[in-house]
C-alpha cells in the first residue's frame, strides 16, 4: 500500500512515483524567493546593457527587433484574441497527455 499523496504516472511503459500536494505557497516565502533573484534580475540588465553597447554602429539589427516588437505590440493591442484556437490547443493537450499516460479519450 502506497502512503497517501502519493501518485504513479505511467509514460510509455515506465512508472514514475511523485508527491501530489496542492499547498499553497505563503506569501513570505514569495518575499523571500521575489528579494533572492533580484540579484538575477540585475546582472540579466547589465548583461543587456553590455549586448546594447558592443553592438556598436549595428543599427541595421535594433531596427529590424525594434520593428518586430512595434508590430507585436499593435497586433496583440488590435486583433481579437484566438479564444477558439487556445481552447481547442488546451483541450488537445489534455487528450494527448491522457494518451500518453495510457488512458482512454471518449
Amino acid at each position: 500500500m502506497l502512503p497517501r499523496g502519493v501518485i504513479f504516472l505511467r509514460l510509455w511503459g515506465f512508472r514514475f512515483a511523485g508527491f501530489h500536494h496542492n499547498a499553497p505557497v505563503p506569501k513570505w516565502l514569495k518575499l523571500i524567493i521575489a528579494l533572492l533573484l533580484l540579484p538575477v534580475c540585475w546582472g540579466a540588465g547589465i548583461a543587456l546593457w553590455r549586448v546594447v553597447l558592443a553592438t556598436g554602429k549595428a543599427d541595421t539589427a535594433w531596427v529590424a527587433f525594434g520593428s518586430g516588437a512595434a508590430c507585436w505590440l499593435v497586433i496583440y493591442l488590435l486583433l481579437p484574441k484566438p479564444m477558439l484556437i487556445y481552447v481547442f490547443g488546451h483541450e488537445l493537450t489534455h487528450v494527448l497527455w491522457a494518451w500518453a499516460m495510457g488512458g482512454r479519450v471518449r
